[in-house]
């Protein structure tokens, strides 16, 4: 019978502070990985529905960074180049999920891509916490259920699990890059300590907002928390 690598107890903090997890130096090596993560997935059902949906963005994000994309972008290699190119990335990738299978030899590129869905999905929560306890005007604010939030808590407590002793650090490494993902002109000036997904931390004065960029970054932020309470219900 089948046995997914990642049936096992592993704690993700101990995986990655003990450098257990593939760390990769470049953006192209990260695309790749998670490439080969999503493939693995496919055919062993490893990760949650939730991680595995985030791995086509996160392998979007990383494939913005590398040398080939920003050629693209600086018109410096054209389009069809581009695409021979991404399509020489997936059959190599395609071909690595294929060479390891199910095997143990999958559970690296399985945590690693686990531990990156892990930050993301956080971080896009504690915005859908944020949206539901701020007294910002109706048009930011995004009331949750309280099956959302019952959901919310036994994701947290199966990261609690995977992340072991590591959970605190994460989590307040989160939080701070939550916080990044809001204009400066939401906060207030002083802001109390996290304590709870009720309490996040982020005490904003939307109300205050005023420019466009300002309002495109609350509204990518609020979408954001909308699509990962979305997928984490699933």
């Amino acid at each position: 019978m089948y046995r997914s690598p990642l049936n096992s107890v592993v704690t993700l903090g101990a995986v990655l502070f003990a450098g257990m997890a593939p760390a990769y130096a470049a953006p192209l090596d990260d695309y790749l990985a998670v490439r080969i993560a999503e493939r693995i997935n496919l055919s062993c059902h490893a990760l949650k529905f939730v991680e595995h949906s985030y791995l086509p963005q996160i392998a979007e994000a990383f494939l913005a960074e590398t040398d080939q994309s920003k050629a693209h972008r600086a018109n410096l290699m054209d389009t069809s180049e581009f695409e021979i190119w991404q399509a020489e990335i997936a059959a190599e990738a395609s071909a690595k999920a294929n060479e390891v299978g199910c095997s143990e030899a999958a559970t690296p590129y399985l945590l690693a891509a686990r531990a990156v869905a892990s930050q993301r999905i956080y971080q896009d929560l504690l915005l859908a916490f944020h949206f539901d306890s701020t007294a910002a005007p109706d048009r930011f604010r995004a009331a949750l259920t309280d099956g959302q939030k019952q959901v919310a808590a036994t994701y947290e407590g199966f990261l609690k699990q995977i992340f072991g002793e590591g959970y605190l650090q994460f989590s307040e490494t989160q939080r701070q890059w939550a916080v990044q993902r809001l204009p400066r002109s939401a906060f207030a000036a002083s802001e109390a300590p996290a304590s709870s997904w009720g309490d996040v931390g982020l005490e904003t004065l939307l109300g205050t907002i005023q420019t466009a960029d300002d309002i495109e970054l609350v509204t990518n932020a609020q979408a954001a928390g909308d699509w990962a309470m979305e997928h984490v219900a699933l």
